[in-house]
């Protein structure tokens, strides 16, 4: 008697493990991804002249919070910075010319994913995406004794429709790459300044310009972005 009651014992605190277990597995909500696409072209030299590509793609950083009914709330961060400086052709120019580019770019959506295999997922939702990005080039050329410099802003706002592919690599970690078709506004705002050679040549007024426009772009599933279970 006293064994049968060990083994129930047992049987229950096994019993209780494995729920709890099984719990913590469902429990994990939260999914964060590593877009590698960049790295890849660095690493295996894709025409990229040995430098890592900041403005390769909008979006490096992916998170995903998992919701019942297979659904999942999206979000993406991406951007870059770069600065670099332009030597002068003209010997007696002391002038120190600088391209300075900036991106900031972010998502938020929805998406359903349907499990077609035990090892491959396919997605789709809609996404709100917006950015921004600054370009200022002191010099991209010099004429009649003028630097010819130019700076552009720019935001933008938009909608996406996306589809998707995801490989399971084992219960946590994944692959996945997606396609879109984006519908967005843009509004830039561009200044061109001239920068004289030398004190010969007098300051010149500045010209701004502001437009809209409204672009849309299909985007092809050229990315690989690795993903892990949290």
């Amino acid at each position: 008697m006293k064994t049968f009651r060990v083994m129930l014992l047992l049987l229950v605190v096994s019993n209780t493990i494995v729920a709890q277990d099984s719990l913590r597995v469902k429990q994990r909500h939260h999914e964060l991804g590593l877009d590698l696409s960049s790295f890849i072209k660095y690493y295996f030299n894709f025409g990229q002249g040995g430098t890592l590509p900041l403005f390769n793609t909008p979006y490096y950083l992916h998170y995903r919070f998992h919701l019942p009914a297979n659904n999942n709330i999206r979000a993406a961060l991406g951007g870059g910075y770069s600065e670099t400086e332009i030597t002068s052709p003209y010997v007696d120019d002391q002038t120190r010319y600088k391209n300075t580019q900036q991106a900031l770019n972010y998502r938020l959506g929805f998406e359903h994913f349907e499990n077609i295999s035990p090892k491959f997922q396919v997605f789709y939702g809609l996404d709100l995406n917006s950015g921004n990005s600054y370009q200022k080039n002191d010099a991209p050329y010099w004429n009649a004794g003028y630097a010819n410099g130019v700076e552009n802003k720019n935001v933008s706002y938009g909608v996406s429709a996306l589809l998707g592919l995801r490989y399971k690599l084992n219960k946590r970690l994944s692959i996945f790459t997606e396609s879109s078709i984006l519908l967005s506004q843009s509004r830039t705002s561009q200044r061109k300044y001239y920068i004289p050679l030398s004190s010969a040549y007098l300051p010149l007024p500045d010209v701004k310009t502001n437009s809209k426009t409204l672009n849309t772009a299909f985007n092809f599933p050229l990315f690989i972005v690795i993903a892990v279970d949290l």
